[in-house]
């Protein structure tokens, strides 16, 4: 079996570098054959994703845009396991957002519907806390 992690960032953040380094680390160590595609620009964000052949477990770390929804679903088709990893209620932002702008309220509200579709789609959640986590479960039951 072959895990692959999706990071939304490189590790200089410590979400990717605890939420995913940390685990990956750990599974190598145990003898798993794991792999990690830290996104090096906008392009390769996306492009990494050609990779999902590679795995059968595909770990996303928060990252739930309408791109990573379509590649979920073809992994679904091809009967790979989906995990998101959610550090942050990603499907509630607009209630806690302030900013203005009619661009950034378009961009919350396609995250958020793309949060709960993503969601839906996968096999497992991952949420770092009880809150979270009792949100998550309306969208999916393994959490």
């Amino acid at each position: 079996m072959k895990i692959l992690f999706f990071p939304f960032a490189d590790f200089k953040i410590g979400g990717p570098r605890i939420r995913v380094g940390n685990i990956h680390n750990e599974l190598v160590r145990k003898g798993y054959n794991s792999e990690v595609f830290i996104p090096k620009n906008k392009v390769h964000y996306f492009t990494r994703y050609f990779n999902i052949l590679k795995g059968d477990v595909l770990h996303f770390q928060k990252t739930v845009d309408p791109i990573t929804i379509f590649v979920m679903f073809i992994a679904k088709l091809l009967k790979k396991k989906n995990i998101i990893d959610l550090d942050m209620d990603i499907y509630n932002m607009s209630s806690y957002t302030f900013d203005v702008n009619p661009l950034t309220k378009i961009k919350i509200k396609i995250i958020e519907k793309s949060a709960k579709i993503a969601s839906k789609l996968a096999d497992i959640l991952i949420v770092d806390n009880h809150k979270l986590m009792n949100i998550s479960k309306k969208y999916n039951k393994n959490v």
